[in-house]
């Protein structure tokens, strides 16, 4: 069965560029390869786009482009960048560290046999430089606990769209932003996309010192629909303690707001909770100010992810925010630690997005618990690479 394809890019694709003769040899190796898949009657990677095989990209952007075609169950893609494979599906999506020009070919096996064309792309740096720090703040739920309603204040009769914005305002000052008990967090996003290098790649900045860390739970995501938005599969940063025999995945937990709870006990404290794991209880109340209902969230709180126990304040060893001081290389992070629910290896190529949140539920930090709650603080996320 014969089958046409014709490449589109969501780039735009040039009329002429600079690299001449690496333009010239792609469509010399094209022509040979279209002669051989004629000989073969073979017309799967026909074509039809402009003279140059050319696309252009920026670097540390995704980079896209999409075949269409015909395709059967048959058919295997693969993508080579400088002769190196980089995916086996069907639409190409990367991304370049830096700018340059390179060697793209693609690749279609089929029962009618092999072929695959050649495209120099174009990389180029933005025309307004990449900044280092997350630069805005998609969600923030903060869970009832210390500092319900400061760092940042948050004023009586707020909307949740006057809360983002003020949590994104303290996140570009770089102040402090805390996530309250189990399960408070936020969503942080760049100007691009951090890509995964050699070695750690970004930090998220807390309050941590040495003998004091709040472990929060790091995941990541890259925008694999292309909309911009913080709306595609999470991926769980694996720090020491993911495959700690006390660790719990999966887990959830439900906060009721005390002014409506109908299930409260006469005479309980604090705000009443419960989890899937059969347990209740209630937090401890300490003052008005210190435990209390964040002032823009319902009757109800529902978070959850993976849950950590941990002793004291001491730091676990690797993998965390909020965890070692910022300047510590321990308090860096690798994308390569990313797993998917399963805890598999997730093999990011980049990311766009951070949701950080507090990882231990504990109300007893420090010698007799002086200290109070256990909960995570962040002041933003930086990438390494810039």
């Amino acid at each position: 069965m014969k089958k046409s394809l014709v490449l589109l890019s969501a780039m735009v694709w040039l009329a002429g560029c600079s690299s001449e003769d690496e333009v010239e040899q792609a469509e010399k190796v094209n022509e040979e390869a279209e002669k051989v898949d004629e000989e073969n009657e073979m017309d799967s990677l026909k074509r039809d786009f402009p003279d140059a095989e050319f696309a252009s990209g920026v670097a540390r952007q995704w980079f896209r482009l999409a075949p269409q075609l015909e395709s059967s169950s048959e058919d295997s893609y693969l993508w080579l960048l400088n002769g190196k494979e980089i995916s086996t599906d069907k639409e190409c999506v990367h991304v370049f560290a830096a700018a340059g020009n390179h060697v793209l070919t693609f690749i279609v096996t089929n029962a009618e046999g092999l072929s695959e064309r050649h495209f120099i792309v174009q990389i180029d740096e933005p025309a307004q430089a990449h900044g280092s720090w997350t630069n805005r703040v998609y969600e923030f739920v903060r869970a009832p606990g210390q500092f319900a309603n400061t760092f940042p204040v948050i004023p009586p009769r707020s909307t949740y769209e006057s809360v983002l914005k003020t949590v994104e305002d303290t996140m570009l000052s770089r102040e402090l932003i805390s996530l309250g008990g189990y399960g408070g967090y936020i969503v942080m996003g760049f100007d691009h996309t951090v890509v995964n290098g050699p070695g750690n790649d970004f930090v998220v900045h807390g309050n941590a010192f040495y003998g004091w860390a709040e472990p929060g739970v790091v995941e990541v995501s890259w925008d694999a629909n292309g909309n911009g938005l913080s709306d595609d599969p999470w991926y769980e940063i694996a720090g020491s303690e993911y495959n700690a025999p006390t660790a719990l995945h999966n887990y959830a937990l439900t906060y009721y707001k005390p002014a409506t709870d109908t299930g409260r006990e006469v005479g309980a404290k604090g705000v009443r909770w419960t989890d899937n794991q059969g347990r209740t209880g209630y937090t401890p109340e300490e003052t008005a100010d210190m435990i209390g209902w964040p002032r823009w969230l319902g009757d109800t709180l529902v978070v959850g992810g993976s849950i950590y126990e941990r002793s004291g304040l001491s730091a676990f060893a690797f993998g965390y925010a909020d965890n070692w001081p910022n300047d510590d290389a321990l308090a860096q992070i690798d994308i390569d630690w990313a797993v998917d629910k399963n805890g598999k290896p997730a093999n990011l190529k980049g990311i766009d997005f951070v949701r950080v949140y507090t990882g231990v539920f504990s109300f007893s930090a420090g010698e007799d618990g002086i200290f109070g709650e256990i909960s995570t603080e962040v002041t933003g996320a930086e990438d390494l690479s810039l």
